[in-house]
């Protein structure tokens, strides 16, 4: 803050002694305000102070003491001044010989050419960043030796020599002794905002401590990797780590598959005592690598919580062989990611690939180009067996996704012995997204082996051009699946490799389903649509479908009402209440299978060849088998979910 007056004088005012003498008093006692805080270099004769973001004296001790006073020697100057509070003005390069130990009472002032040069073998331990004072781009530590701090706190890279002028492998280096040097309470790393690129040459790695890398915008703090070897990542950690306003890139996209990640942490084989990591990713930018972001908490779990939010993550390697995705999550407890963009650019792997994780979040992620092999935009699979305490997976929701020119969409899937809770798509918008025969639909929900979903929820999601269908749910012979809600959807030209083949939902398996039901779907086929929903391309054990609100324009097909089987003694009501029993040749019909408790049926037979016949699953009118001519609509209820009763009929 800069010196105030005591007292504006006004013409013709008599000077009073008391007033002068205390405008004098004000400057002697606070003059220091004169200067502070630094805004330029300040020279001041003989040294000249480099602006060290000083913001005001009182970061200073009372005593300002030059190393010259000492001999320039490090051990001397911490002798002789003991506990007293001292800030240590270090205008040369002071050469450190010995290990050494700076107290907290002791500020050092890096100034002008100030730094400690420190020996090899030697360390010094510095109780707190906090007690150096230098700018975040001057370096003042040099030498082999080693910096320590015992306590945690910002440090600066460029305190090592990390600059956009300096070389990659000395940059490398620096910034490895930089993270080093935290204290095991870990510490802040802040990346001056230069707006070039500090290039190295090698892997950043960071100690087993809790490490936030800071920026200041992804377009001024940028960290670009030389490195073209296998494995040569950008930044690794193993303990929790913050990321924020950072761009990671290479010198040049990667036009083979190296398997270098831009961020990894691969805990996976390590139990880590008391887990309970956390990472959180902001405002990140990452360009050239096979692979954006990897985080792996292992079969321990160590990871509890991943966040992440505002990433603009791009992979980059040979189309033709197995590359990494841009996020790639497994086994995290707990996962919240939201408002990112992915771009797959072309590569063979899914632009978001999540394993084994027990609690997932996405919201609002814009993705493209997951175009090559069996490459989802978004895949989400258990781990194959039971989470590791009494408690099943809780929820995974995807929801306000843009996805536009991919091979296939969303594909969640349970395996194994696991249990999801709760399964949710919704808001979610595709584009121009092929899908493939072994995937079929945008949206692919499945639940393998004997595991289990126990509800799953579509809504809100709107197709538009795509080879087969929209949503597509599938069972194991052992697995479970349901209640299955489908809602408020729109579709444009699916079935477009072969018209009139596929519908838009659809389901497969030979398990369990719970009742599904579709609600609200507004379906334009563009002459390739089959239809919305048929009993064809459907899975044969599914209990129920229920529909309503379907409206479709330009469909190859006549979904609606549901054509019942031919030539079959017992047929299937199982989707939807309105049928037509279309029968070419004489046949007796003893029940019906499929039915619901508390459901009224409609039936339209379209031929007079079918023959009723009354009985315990089946009773009709006045208890007598009935041959209803063509066009005859039968009106039926049922109570218990096995027996069909009459309630009308009439012979058109």
């Amino acid at each position: 803050m800069s010196l105030s007056r005591i007292k504006t004088w006004q013409r013709n005012e008599i000077l009073l002694s008391s007033d002068l003498n205390a405008e004098f008093n004000n400057i002697l006692q606070n003059g220091s305000t004169l200067v502070f805080p630094l805004n330029s270099d300040l020279d001041v004769g003989s040294k000249l102070l480099i602006n060290t973001g000083l913001q005001n004296p009182s970061q200073l001790h009372d005593a300002i003491l030059s190393m010259d006073k000492f001999s320039n020697s490090l051990p001397v100057a911490i002798a002789s001044i003991g506990s007293t509070k001292t800030t240590l003005l270090i205008g040369s390069a002071i050469t450190v010989g010995a290990n050494a130990t700076i107290p907290d009472n002791i500020i050092l002032w890096f100034v002008g050419p100030g730094k400690l040069f420190v020996n090899a073998t030697y360390t010094v331990t510095i109780n707190s960043p906090s007690q150096v004072l230098a700018h975040t781009q001057q370096q003042v530590f040099d030498g082999t030796g080693t910096i320590t701090f015992t306590n945690g706190g910002v440090v600066s890279p460029g305190w090592w020599g990390f600059s956009s002028g300096g070389t990659a492998a000395a940059n490398a280096d620096a910034y490895n002794a930089c993270t080093a040097s935290l204290s095991a309470k870990g510490g802040a790393v802040i990346i001056p905002p230069t707006g070039s690129a500090h290039q190295v040459d090698d892997t950043l790695t960071h100690p087993a401590k809790p490490i936030s890398v800071v920026g200041a915008h992804p377009d001024l703090c940028i960290i670009e990797s030389t490195a073209t070897a296998s494995l040569a990542h950008g930044l690794t950690f193993t303990r929790s780590h913050h990321l924020k306003n950072l761009t990671i890139r290479t010198s040049a996209s990667l036009a083979s598959n190296y398997d270098m990640y831009a961020v990894r942490m691969n805990l996976d084989g390590v139990t880590v005592s008391g887990g309970n990591q956390a990472v959180k990713w902001e405002s990140l930018k990452v360009r050239g690598f096979n692979n954006s972001l990897y985080v792996d908490g292992g079969d321990a779990y160590n990871i509890d919580r991943l966040s992440f939010t505002d990433l603009d993550l791009q992979c980059s390697g040979p189309a033709s062989t197995y590359i990494g995705s841009c996020l790639y999550v497994n086994r995290v407890t707990q996962v919240y990611g939201t408002h990112s963009q992915f771009d797959q650019n072309s590569t063979g792997e899914h632009a978001i690939y999540c394993f084994g994780s027990k609690n997932v979040v996405f919201d609002g992620f814009k993705i493209r180009n997951a175009d090559k092999g069996t490459a989802q935009a978004i895949k989400i699979v258990g781990n194959g067996v039971a989470p590791d305490d009494d408690q099943a997976y809780a929820t995974w929701s995807i929801r306000n996704m843009d996805i536009a020119d991919c091979l296939n969409g969303i594909l969640c899937g349970t395996y194994g012995t696991e249990t999801l809770e709760a399964l949710t798509v919704e808001n979610c918008k595709f584009v121009d997204v092929d899908t493939t025969s072994a995937i079929l639909a945008c949206v692919f929900l499945s639940a393998a082996g004997s595991s289990s979903i126990r509800t799953l929820r579509v809504s809100g999601v709107s197709t538009r051009n795509t080879l087969y269908q929209g949503v597509h749910v599938s069972t194991g012979a052992t697995a479970f699946m349901g209640p299955v809600h489908i809602a408020d959807c729109k579709a444009y030209n699916w079935s477009t490799t072969s018209a009139g083949t596929y519908t838009w939902f659809g389901s497969s398996g030979t398990g369990t389903f719970s009742p599904i039901t579709l609600t609200d779907i507004e379906a334009d086929g563009n002459s390739n649509g089959r239809t919305i929903v048929s009993a064809s391309g459907q899975a044969s054990t599914i209990s129920r479908i229920r529909y309503s609100g379907l409206k479709e324009a330009n469909t190859t097909a006549m979904g609606r009402p549901i054509d019942l089987a031919t030539g079959d003694g017992s047929p299937s009501m199982a989707i939807g209440n309105w049928f037509v029993q279309p029968n070419g040749s004489a046949q007796n019909i003893t029940a019906y299978d499929g039915l619901e408790a508390n459901q009224t049926y409609y039936v339209r037979f379209s031929t007079s060849n079918t023959t009723l016949v009354d009985g315990s699953n089946l009773q009709l009118a006045g208890s007598t088998n009935y041959n209803p001519p063509a066009n005859t609509f039968m009106t039926f209820y049922c109570s218990d979910g096995t027996t069909l009763y009459e309630v009308s009929r009439s012979a058109n």
